[in-house]
């Protein structure tokens, strides 16, 4: 419990409103089981690529997408 570096006695807290938004035709993510680019077993990097083909998965149409992040 030692602070190494910093301030120990100056502490700011932010609040923030996230805004999503999401299709209203939007298919469920979980029913998606392949690649809509090649066609193999659904397999995402954290960037949201297929580790098969490349193509990039488009989760707008799946999922909510966060479109705005506002302060207090």
């Amino acid at each position: 419990k030692r602070y190494i570096s910093g301030i120990n006695d100056h502490r700011v807290e932010k609040t923030y409103y996230l805004t999503l938004e999401k299709k209203r035709n939007a298919k469920d993510y979980k029913l998606v089981k392949t690649c809509p680019h090649c066609g193999n077993s659904i397999d995402l990097n954290q960037n949201g690529q297929c580790n098969y083909c490349g193509g990039i998965f488009d989760a707008e149409n799946y999922d909510y997408i966060l479109v705005d992040i506002g302060e207090v």
